[in-house]
């Protein structure tokens, strides 16, 4: 057995996982990953007799979902099946992951769609938020930069961590409230999450230099990014919890010359913008969605949350940075003030 430190968890897992660092297995795991085989009380095959509880919206050309999930009421577990030939199941308290593979699949395969499927959802099931996000530490709070893909929140991260300010998590974010923090509500925290960062080959050559990417290992075989690994690097990726300070939505980019710019969220959008940027959220059924809403409410009314509206301009990205880092310390100034 390997244990690797993960979105806030020990995660003990019974076969590698490609491009992550064991850690020493000093506690026992939170989740356990068993690969090779599905629980042994849950009847695959019967239970694909029945309609899915969830169908991924995405299909391929002959019209397949992606993925489907059904539930299995008899046992509480969660199976999901996808459409390049692998299945896996987690159990109701997201204590346990199973999976099955065919042997053309990879260990990095693998690993990337545990990291970003399996384990995000048994994240949910556990009582945590996730957030389609990447997130830094800036003096010793967490900040989430939000948005859809390509829109630039993993080189805007990368960007913070190549100036000193530690990687926190890269595409998924993890927040959790914690009770008996002394506040009222309890608070917000954001956990580590993986120690890299995927970036494309355009936005390595930008922030270390051309030919940056020739020497890094491919996220996947069948895409352009690379992996940036911080597990070795003191000081590049946040390793504890930190209090969840500002969340910034990534707007597309632009060349209107006063780009970079902040732009307020008001009212009941603050929540919407959340819930759009929620990650394996459409798997989850009405009464788990119901239990993230006190979570996502006080994230809303609490929480810095403003649009980042970023330059084409490359050569901009430093002052981008510096803008929310003023934006930050003068939002805590007025915070003590008040």
């Amino acid at each position: 057995m390997r244990a690797y430190q993960l979105q806030g968890l020990v995660v003990g897992s019974n076969f590698p996982l490609a491009g992550l660092s064991a850690a020493s297995q000093e506690a026992e795991p939170d989740l356990w990953l068993h690969g090779g085989f599905l629980p042994p009380k849950l009847n695959a095959e019967e239970l694909q007799k029945l309609g899915p509880s969830y169908e991924s919206p995405l299909r391929d050309a002959a019209g397949e979902p992606w993925s489907r999930m059904w539930r299995c009421g008899r046992t509480g577990i969660y199976y999901f099946r996808y459409i390049e030939g692998f299945s896996w199941a987690v159990d109701a308290e997201g204590r346990n992951v199973w999976i099955e593979w065919p042997g053309t699949l990879g260990l990095d395969v693998i690993t990337a769609f545990f990291l970003s499927k399996m384990l995000t959802f048994a994240l949910h099931l556990r009582g945590h938020v996730c957030l389609h996000a990447s997130a830094v530490a800036v003096d010793g709070r967490a900040v989430l930069f939000a948005g859809d893909p390509g829109m630039g929140k993993s080189s805007t991260a990368a960007a913070f961590a190549q100036r000193g300010f530690p990687l926190l998590s890269d595409d998924v974010s993890a927040i959790r409230r914690e009770p008996e923090s002394g506040e009222p509500d309890g608070q917000i925290v954001v956990v580590p999450g993986v120690p890299r960062v995927c970036l494309l080959p355009d936005s390595l050559g930008f922030l270390y230099g051309p030919g940056a990417a020739d020497s890094l290992p491919l996220f996947l075989p069948t895409e352009e990014k690379r992996l940036v690994r911080l597990d070795g690097a003191p000081g590049r990726f946040q390793t504890e919890p930190v209090p969840l300070e500002a969340i910034y939505l990534l707007a597309p980019r632009t060349s209107d010359s006063l780009a970079p710019r902040l732009e307020p969220v008001r009212g009941a959008d603050r929540l919407v913008r959340l819930m759009y940027n929620g990650f394996m959220t459409l798997a989850l059924d009405m009464e788990q969605t119901a239990r993230e809403f006190p979570i996502l409410g006080q994230i809303a009314r609490t929480v810095r949350i403003q649009e980042l509206v970023p330059s084409t301009d490359p050569g901009r990205m430093g002052a981008m940075c510096a803008l929310i880092v003023e934006d930050l310390r003068r939002g805590e100034a007025a915070s003590l003030v008040g």
